[in-house]
């Protein structure tokens, strides 16, 4: 056998090994195809059956929120006509007479002429603070002191 033989019987045993690498991939290639195509089935199908749940789920709960949203509406409406009304109550012309007819002007003289405050010494800190005047309650016993 020649150099150039052994050539080509190795040439053609390559060619061979080629010629069924590419049966081989053509069948994957096939094989894939059709592997890709019940994937996307597969996906376009659960993606129907999560939309067809989703839509239900939705349909149960909104109702059910708008329900309870309702409620706390309603309940915060009568508080506020509860209030509304007691407002209304306190604020009569027939209170606000009875609650204004004690107050006098001899009572509005005598309030403002009782002590209720008295000057005291100020502390340090008041003095730096650049208090002007420190003051205190009046005890109970000044103002029996002072009727």
């Amino acid at each position: 056998m020649s150099e150039q033989e052994v050539t080509l019987e190795s040439l053609a045993q390559r060619v061979e090994q080629l010629e069924k690498r590419c049966e081989n991939v053509a069948d994957c290639i096939l094989d894939s195809h059709e592997e890709f195509r019940k994937m996307a089935e597969q996906i376009n199908t659960f993606r129907k059956e999560v939309h067809e749940a989703s839509n239900e789920a939705a349909n149960q709960i909104i109702p059910s929120v708008l329900n309870q949203a309702n409620r706390v509406l309603e309940e915060a409406e009568a508080k506020i006509r509860e209030i509304a009304a007691a407002t209304e109550n306190a604020l009569s012309p027939e209170k606000l007479i009875e609650a204004t007819a004690n107050v006098t002007p001899d009572k509005i003289a005598e309030s403002l002429s009782k002590k209720v405050l008295v000057t005291r010494p100020a502390t340090r800190e008041e003095i730096k603070a650049g208090v002007g005047v420190a003051t205190r309650q009046v005890t109970r016993a000044e103002q029996q002191q002072q009727q």
